[in-house]
């Protein structure tokens, strides 16, 4: 066997652990029945943004059909009845921009008119000092809602 062929092989075998690698790492972060029953049955016991961070952390892979709908659903809820928390939510997503950008995502058509009305008052009028910021990208996530509802 010659040296060209030699690293051929070489090259080839390295080729084809990385490609094994790569399949396993992308199987370790799938959400499989398993675990998408534990983030079902842990979404039902989310009662505030540090619940919502937690679900986040741990089953956010998990993000997709129901259970997508579900969080929206309580993530309206919180931004509706427990606008006075929304400090620790607006903390936490300062420390944490995907974590943001999750919450935001569940500001959506799936909440009704009504529901996205009231968030978007809330940002626009009610926003702790500090987190302006925040509050404008609640707002902007509650507008962008209702322009895709109507």
């Amino acid at each position: 066997m010659g040296l060209k062929s030699s690293s051929s092989l070489f090259f080839g075998l390295i080729s084809a652990l990385g490609l094994i690698n790569s399949c396993s790492a992308k199987q370790e972060f799938q959400c499989d029945t398993r675990l998408f029953s534990a983030a079902d049955t842990a979404l039902e016991k989310v009662r505030n943004w540090e619940d919502v961070h937690r679900w986040y952390v741990k089953f956010g892979i998990c993000d997709d059909g129901y259970l997508s709908e579900g969080l929206s659903d309580t993530i309206g809820g919180l931004m509706i009845q427990n606008w006075s928390k929304i400090g620790e939510f607006a903390a936490t997503a300062h420390r944490n921009p995907q974590f943001l950008a999750f919450v935001l995502k569940h500001v959506n058509s799936t909440l009704d008119s009504q529901a996205l009305g009231s968030i978007r008052e809330n940002a626009l009028n009610h926003c702790p000092e500090g987190y302006s910021d925040t509050c404008r990208k609640i707002g902007n996530s509650a507008d962008q809602a209702l322009n895709s509802s109507q």
